[in-house]
Parts: C-alpha cells; sequence; structure tokens
C-alpha cells in the first residue's frame, strides 16, 4: 500500500506541473515577472517533468526502492 501511495503522489505532483493544466504553473505565473512569458514558465517545467518520469519509472521498476527506510527501521527498532 505504501508503494502505491508513492505512485499516486508521484503522478499527481507531475500533474500539478505539467503544461496546459498544471496549477503550480498559474501560481508561479502570478508571482512571476511581468517579462516573463506564460511560454517561458512552461517550457522551463519540461526538465522537472522529465526527472519526476524517471524517478516514476524507478518506483515502478524496482519498488524495494519505497519501503527501504521503513524496513531499515522495523529491523533496527527505531
Amino acid at each position: 500500500m505504501v508503494w502505491f501511495g508513492v505512485v499516486i503522489a508521484i503522478n499527481l505532483q507531475r500533474a500539478f506541473i505539467s503544461p496546459s493544466v498544471g496549477f503550480s504553473l498559474f501560481y508561479l505565473q502570478s508571482v512571476a515577472p511581468k517579462e516573463v512569458s506564460t511560454f517561458d514558465i512552461h517550457k522551463s517545467a519540461v526538465s522537472f517533468m522529465v526527472l519526476q518520469f524517471i524517478v516514476l519509472l524507478i518506483v515502478i521498476l524496482f519498488p524495494q526502492t519505497v519501503c527501504w527506510l521503513i524496513d531499515i527501521s522495523v529491523t533496527t527498532g527505531t
């Protein structure tokens, strides 16, 4: 269940910054200087989307990456 929650959270985060509907992009546009265009903001979000897609692939292909910290704390008793 933890793995599924992490996958959903990563997908939600990607949705918040994906151009055309990204809420975070609209927030950023409201605080950005007037010289910064909407296209510039959307273009700059692409690199973050690529990084999040790579992390999503890693989490899907290697589910143990999600629970490693939980497993360590259970085995050490802390």
